[in-house]
């Protein structure tokens, strides 16, 4: 081996010259070794290797063999006999150089392990695989991740019996147009997790044979594959799935989504779920079991085509975050939220942030007494009339309201108002208030914002009105 310019004699078993690997240019190697793992790796000034001498029918380990030999283009291993290897993990990872790289040659019957073989190869626009054989393989989480130049991946010849790990196998693969999957076996995997994220180029996946029946994590698992227009999960059993964190996120084109199958009972978090699937008019959630769910935060957000989301039968007890779960669901009409319970909630910031074609939102029954962060919580509601916040707590509920015209609202003690006066006066705001007092509901009360004057009268009661009587009484004082 030449290092720094010097031959250097190796005869042990292994070696790792990562120590060394900055200085490195060129080695050349005869001698025959049972272990090559970590052998190059983060030999990151290697731009060539000849490895035309190498012995490699005792090996049994090749893991991180190559690892992080960034400036590598080419590599050669013609002459690699791998039938005794059993484990490849990261052999090829940080490749970022490679822009080739010919397995024919490769017998990986005995392999067991492929985790992040090739991962962050980011140069590699093909790989033949169609001579591996990998029914022994238990693991390919991250084998292709980060390949992001990867136009074509033919895996018709994988035999993924035995998989049980498939997390982010493909992430980051993003210029991927197809992905035939229809060969995978998939009934012993456990984590989906970011198993297509980042896939933005992908035009179809077809996954109808999956079987997910003991998958736990789906976590990411479509997160970013903004070309997609349609998906077939209607054979998808999700029974044993606890979180589906960003499974859709970024889906932008999507049309439909048929997820009426989904059991959602073992779910905790839902966290950003749909957010940024822009183009979905509808979605059927009614299915959906949330009662172990904790986290809803930004679950709707950028959804800004939905038309209509009945989720009615969403149980809130355990939720502790609603921070953005509508923000910019810029054309739902309607939302029907009246069984939802907030008592566990600490976070509703920017919950409806952007829907600004409300017509209507009744969340009288909301509990905010653990909220210790409304912000913008209506900001650019415009189409808003009427908001009842009688059983809202706090003095800065109205630092939820931004750029809201001609509302009306309901509060349970002037105390509220003081911090929102600056937003208060350029608006044609009417406040309704019921405060245990003696004042008679013939009694009002001014108060100046601005150079207008508004009147606000105090009603006993108010709560127990119906909205017909709400709504003309509205009319009423503003006349």
């Amino acid at each position: 081996m030449i290092l720094n310019n010097k031959v250097i004699n190796v005869s042990s078993n292994s070696i790792e010259l990562n120590q060394d690997g900055e200085n490195i240019i060129e080695v050349v190697w005869g001698d025959k070794l049972s272990s090559l793992e970590s052998m190059f790796s983060s030999c990151y000034s290697l731009v060539s290797l000849n490895l035309s001498n190498f012995i490699t029918s005792n090996v049994s380990n090749m893991n991180s063999m190559f690892y992080g030999c960034s400036n590598l283009k080419s590599l050669d291993l013609s002459n690699f006999i791998t039938s005794n290897v059993n484990s490849m993990t990261s052999m090829f990872s940080g490749c970022s150089s490679l822009v080739s790289l010919n397995l024919s040659n490769f017998i990986t019957s005995n392999v067991s392990n492929m985790n992040s073989m090739f991962s962050y190869c980011s140069n590699l626009k093909s790989l033949d695989l169609s001579n591996f054989i990998t029914s022994n393989v238990n693991s390919m989480t991250s084998m292709f991740s980060g390949c992001r130049n990867l136009v074509s991946l033919n895996l018709s010849n994988f035999i993924t019996s035995n998989f049980n790990n498939m997390n982010s196998m493909f992430y980051g693969c993003r210029n991927l147009v197809s992905l035939n999957l229809s060969n995978f076996i998939t009934s012993n995997v456990s984590n989906m997790n970011s198993m297509f994220n980042g896939c933005s180029s992908l035009l179809s996946l077809d996954i109808s044979n999956f079987n997910t029946s003991k998958v736990s994590y789906m976590n990411s698992m479509f997160n970013g594959c903004s070309n997609l227009k349609s998906l077939d999960l209607s054979n998808f059993i999700t029974s044993n799935v606890n979180d589906m964190t960003s499974m859709f996120s970024g889906c932008s084109s999507l049309l439909s989504l048929d997820i009426s199958n989904f059991n959602t009972s073992k779910v905790s978090n839902m966290n950003t779920m749909f957010s940024d699937c822009s183009n979905l008019k509808s979605l059927d959630l009614s299915n959906f079991i949330t009662s172990n769910v904790n986290y809803i935060n930004s679950m709707f957000n950028c959804c800004s085509s939905l038309l209509s989301l009945d989720i009615s039968n969403f149980n809130t007890s355990k939720v502790s975050n609603m921070n953005s779960m509508f923000n910019g669901c810029s054309s739902l009409l309607s939302l029907d939220i009246s069984n939802f319970n907030t008592s566990k909630v600490s976070n509703m910031n920017s919950m409806f942030n952007g829907c600004s074609s409300l017509l209507s939102l009744d969340i009288s029954n909301f509990n905010t007494s653990k909220v210790s962060n409304m912000n913008s919580m209506f900001n650019g509601c415009s189409s808003l009339k009427y908001i009842n916040l009688f059983n809202f707590t706090g003095k800065d509920i109205f630092t939820t309201i931004q750029n809201y015209n001609n509302l009306s609202i309901c509060i349970n003690d002037f105390q509220q108002i003081n911090n929102g006066d600056n937003n208060l006066k350029k608006n044609n705001v009417t406040i309704f208030c019921e405060k245990d007092s003696d004042e008679t509901p013939k009694k009002k009360k001014r108060k100046k914002w601005g150079n207008d004057w508004k009147t606000v009268k105090i009603l006993k009661e108010f709560k127990a009105l119906k909205r017909y009587r709400i709504i003309k009484r509205l009319k009423m004082l503003k006349h």
